[in-house]
């Protein structure tokens, strides 16, 4: 074969990786982080960041190897193993690498943070990584003959079309992989920022019973002195397969922990174990500083 054709199959392979692990990436953590900032979640951005380098990395690599050697066995493994990588990710970045990086950049936060039953979403995930094996096997054959058709016949309109197949079903095996971990990580927190919103905007002084059994939100008032300044959000432990999710909120003055069970309030409580925690002031830690005081209190609940 000739360099030039060579170089040229090694460039549209390499364009054909990217255009998977970008379509993955955006739709596994990049929706989940927008949706996330918008509820006042802490750290929106930190499994979409590491996720979307290490998917757009592995992509091309895979992309450019695939037409670098050239062979269909290899294509097959190269793209199986691309496609495991990122089904391991759709775990590893929630439970892993999420509270290590928020121990990293904020510790008393991350001292907080209990993954440690994470069994049932790993089971999830494996679960889940079929359809996306299936896709990437399918792309690994498909990449090697559009590829070839591209150099030979010049004609770009096709190989357009071949990539926005891939970026389409990367993207749909994106979306599943957020509904199958992140979703239920991120309802919570969406739930639970609107009550506080509501509870915010509210002139009510006292919530109707009928009212706050529909809305979940007679724990919440119990802190409204704290809500008009700052929040930020983040899951605390995991249990069940997230199922029940325990949610951090940090306000200005206080740290609160709501025990979510189905994307439902069950309870509230104040998070520092002190004598008198509603009246002791916690000032609000910023969310992406390295150190930060420590909270006052005996210790954490």
């Amino acid at each position: 074969m000739k360099p030039a054709v060579s170089k040229r199959k090694q460039k549209a392979g390499l364009l054909y990786g990217l255009a998977a692990g970008l379509a993955f990436a955006i739709f596994a953590w990049g929706v989940d982080a927008f949706l996330l900032a918008r509820a006042h979640g802490a750290f929106p951005w930190i499994k979409f960041i590491p996720g979307i380098i290490i998917c757009l990395a592995a992509g091309a690599l895979v992309g450019w190897l695939t037409m670098f050697i050239n062979t269909p066995a290899f294509g097959t493994i190269a793209w199986l193993g691309l496609g495991l990588l990122f089904s391991r990710l759709v775990y590893w970045l929630p439970v892993k690498t999420l509270p290590f990086l928020v121990g990293f950049l904020n510790s008393p936060i991350g001292d907080y943070l209990n993954y440690a039953d994470t069994r049932q979403i790993n089971e999830i995930t494996w679960l889940g990584s079929f359809i996306l094996l299936v896709v990437a096997l399918g792309f690994g054959a498909y990449e090697r003959e559009q590829v070839t058709e591209f150099v030979y016949s010049n004609s770009a309109g096709n190989f357009i079309t071949s990539i926005l197949i891939c970026f389409i079903s990367f993207a749909l095996a994106g979306m599943l992989s957020d509904t199958l971990v992140n979703k239920k990580l991120r309802q919570p927190i969406q739930v639970l920022d609107r009550s506080f919103q509501y509870v915010l905007e509210s002139k009510i002084p006292e919530l109707p019973e009928d009212l706050a059994r529909a809305t979940d939100l007679e724990e919440i008032y119990k802190f409204a002195p704290y809500i008009p300044g700052k929040r930020s959000l983040i899951p605390r432990s995991l249990l069940q397969g997230a199922d029940q999710v325990d949610v951090l909120i940090v306000l200005e003055g206080m740290w609160v922990k709501c025990t979510t069970v189905f994307s439902r309030v069950i309870s509230c409580e104040p998070a520092l174990n002190q004598r008198s925690p509603l009246k002791t002031r916690v000032d609000q830690p910023p969310l992406f500083s390295f150190s930060i005081p420590q909270p006052p209190g005996s210790g954490y609940l």
